[in-house]
């Protein structure tokens, strides 16, 4: 335990992403949340950052702003998933869309063509 408490200070002259996405992985364990989200960061996972932002950390804006700046396809499908399970078809569209998942997006806009296009909200278009 005191081991850990001393690799902490260490850790940010560290340049080894599999050791800062192990220390992502330990604080995750120990519910130290954002702790483990720098470590991620800092281990180039985005993959776990995403997973930690949505399903931890309740931060959804955050995850899909992330992925919206560098997206790849792991990290769109991960977001689209989560999306549709929330029934947001904008998001999900755009992400399904993002993760080559063509035939997905294509089956949730036609779900979703009943809607009035006004319905649509002004911030979808918008790239942030």
């Amino acid at each position: 335990m005191q081991k850990r408490k001393m690799a902490d200070p260490l850790m940010a002259s560290v340049g080894t992403p599999s050791l800062h996405i192990a220390m992502g992985k330990i604080k995750e364990e120990k519910q130290e949340l954002q702790k483990a989200y720098e470590y991620y960061d800092n281990g180039h996972d985005r993959a776990a950052m995403v997973k930690l932002l949505l399903f931890r950390l309740n931060d959804v804006q955050r995850a899909v702003t992330i992925i919206r700046e560098r997206p790849s396809i792991e990290t769109a499908l991960i977001i689209a998933e989560f999306m549709k399970e929330k029934k947001d078809p904008l998001i999900t569209i755009e992400f399904f869309l993002l993760a080559k998942e063509f035939e997905q997006a294509f089956e949730i806009a036609k779900v979703n063509m009943k809607k009035k296009t006004t319905e649509i909200p002004p911030s979808f278009f918008e790239q942030t």
